[in-house]
């Protein structure tokens, strides 16, 4: 596209503004060269977290070449802010706006490279005064800005981090994923896990509950006591009226060594049953104390409780 020349005699100008927004981005593009390369570590490893070396590794090379070449283009064009563009080749070498264009697409930039490719393809149908390229350019290095700060990043402290990728088997173990097949507590862990590294503690404490309560179910089961859905504390109490009776009229799953099986799952239980009721009507909001020792005590729950019990209650 030809542009129109101005009136003989009328040398075009830059204005005031045109030109403060060429060394603003430029000054923003060489601050941001320390902070992105060609690869971008997060689109193939989505949902994982990415470590601060791979942050450090996306930063240099291709974002710096990129810079380069544009804030080059930039200050030739305000070197010939009075000209047609037909120097620009000797300067600035033909088909570098394409060249810019690709780096951009390497790092995910594909609107503003889409504009560089606008760019290249209107000098190469003609000259564009330097007020109208100028302006593009500004355009397109402050589209480059807006598209990688739409990339956000959430920081996990190192000593979280570690939690993140923990497994359900790591968590629970092997026996304890095996006698539960039907509640997918390998997926439950891994969330609640993700929910610790990330600092939801109040999110990791219901998946925690979730878990807990697919082992609670199998204890009432294990019991006989056919309330399933009853609070964790309703079954702790049943528990309590059985191991209240005479032992000549306790029901048959308290005999030989299963006494003090059934004794130990109780306290353990009495431990984590408040848990249940807070976590499922809202009385709760828990801090990282709370889900620590969730994290803790509900997975030692269910590895002891799978040693002996499965998740229809059968003994094993």
């Amino acid at each position: 596209m030809q542009s129109k020349r101005h009136a003989p005699g009328k040398k075009p100008r830059l204005p005031n503004g045109h030109l403060e927004r060429l060394n603003h981005l430029s000054d923003s593009l060489v601050g941001g060269i320390n902070h992105l390369t060609h690869m971008m570590p997060w689109i193939d490893n989505n949902r994982r977290l990415i470590s601060w070396w791979d942050m450090n590794k996306f930063g240099a090379s291709v974002f710096m070449t990129a810079s380069a070449m544009l804030m080059r283009a930039i200050r030739h064009v305000e070197d010939h802010q009075h000209e047609g563009l037909h120097h620009l080749n000797a300067e600035v070498p033909y088909g570098t706006f394409t060249e810019i264009a690709g780096l951009l697409e390497s790092i995910g930039c594909h609107i503003s490279a889409g504009g560089l490719r606008r760019v290249q393809s209107d000098l190469e149908n003609g000259s564009v005064l330097s007020i109208v390229l100028a302006a593009r350019l500004c355009e397109i290095g402050e589209a480059m800005q807006d598209e990688m700060k739409s990339h956000l990043f959430f920081w996990v402290p190192a000593e979280r981090a570690k939690f993140h990728d923990q497994t359900g088997e790591t968590l629970l173990g092997e026996e304890c994923l095996k006698r539960f097949p039907n509640a997918d507590l390998g997926k439950e862990a891994e969330r609640a896990m993700r929910c610790y590294a990330f600092g939801e503690w109040t999110a990791c404490g219901f998946h925690m509950v979730r878990i807990g309560d697919a082992g609670v179910k199998a204890f009432a089961a294990a019991i006989k006591y056919p309330k399933s859905n009853s609070s964790w504390g309703q079954i702790y109490d049943e528990f309590k009226k059985q191991r209240d009776l005479p032992r000549p009229n306790r029901p048959p799953h308290w005999a030989g060594d299963k006494e003090q099986f059934l004794e130990s799952m109780a306290d353990m239980l009495c431990a984590i049953k408040p848990y249940r009721d807070e976590t499922a009507h809202f009385k709760k909001v828990y801090d990282d104390k709370e889900a620590e020792h969730m994290v803790s005590s509900i997975p030692a729950f269910m590895r002891q409780l799978a040693s002996q019990i499965d998740e229809e209650g059968n003994w094993v």
